[in-house]
């Protein structure tokens, strides 16, 4: 039987620790790993959305769609086109000078592993509390955008540890019965083959985009408040669900942030 869900993921920023003086610019204080969440029987729609874009930008048919060279009309009809499909985002969001013990998060692959842990945790809740019983499953079938020197077969054990320590009783919250673990059904591809990698490319992006400060100072919320209808939420918020924050620390920099004007609470604008 067919799984349920397509559940695309990809990243935005890097896991750098240089952090400059602005207008110095070092690595990005924030690190966006993000998923884009559809029903196994909708996964088309990302191909038509995809080429209604590219369609209406004059791009090939087969062309790969890069979210960070986009200009900034093109990237606002982007958000519009996902924003009309039947499909959830949610994003995990690392505020890099906020955490503790830095030196353990600049050993290779942490920071990644630390942010897909608790983006595997809301895609599961999601999942479980959406399937319909007869479409397919009941689970995520999950789908990585290729990084290069990423092994994605360590983040698969790293999973299963996750799974072993909940049975052994630690404070686990993955759903680890509505995602499909099996290693030949777990997913690596480059965004160029996949439409829906190019979609969550542009979550991804979308959301960096309302975080992060560009060269001038400046952060663009316009293309997340597009797209936020799309946010996971329960009990209409989408704060710790479309939008994670790691770690909470990250949470007072941006009330202090929003608090001056300089950041939007786009998270919640539905």
């Amino acid at each position: 039987m067919a799984t349920s869900f397509r559940v695309y993921i990809d990243e935005s920023g890097d896991e750098g620790f240089t952090f400059l003086p602005f207008p110095e610019k070092g690595s990005p204080e924030w690190f966006v790993l993000s998923a884009f969440i559809v029903r196994h029987q909708d996964d088309a729609e990302c191909v038509h959305r995809l080429n209604e874009f590219r369609s209406r930008t004059n791009r090939k048919k087969d062309v790969h769609v890069h979210w960070r060279k986009l200009k900034h009309t093109q990237k606002v009809l982007y958000a519009s086109i996902i924003a009309g499909m039947d499909a959830t985002g949610c994003s995990v969001a690392v505020h890099k000078p906020s955490l503790r013990e830095v030196q353990t998060f600049q050993q290779k692959d942490v920071l990644y592993f630390y942010a897909a842990r608790y983006l595997v945790e809301r895609v599961s809740w999601f999942v479980r509390d959406n399937c319909i019983i007869g479409d397919g499953d009941g689970k995520a079938e999950l789908w990585f955008s290729k990084r290069k020197n990423l092994s994605y077969s360590d983040l698969l054990n790293y999973l299963f540890q996750l799974k072993c320590q909940q049975e052994a009783g630690y404070q686990i919250s993955i759903d680890f019965s509505h995602l499909e673990m099996d290693a030949d059904k777990v997913h690596v591809r480059s965004p160029g083959q996949r439409a829906g990698l190019q979609l969550v490319d542009a979550w991804a992006g979308a959301t960096f985009n309302a975080l992060e400060t560009d060269v001038y100072g400046n952060r663009e919320a316009r293309y997340a408040n597009i797209i936020n209808p799309l946010s996971y939420r329960h009990r209409s918020s989408a704060k710790n669900y479309g939008l994670k924050v790691m770690p909470n620390e990250g949470w007072d920099f941006i009330k202090g942030e929003c608090g001056d004007g300089t950041m939007e609470e786009f998270w919640e604008r539905h």
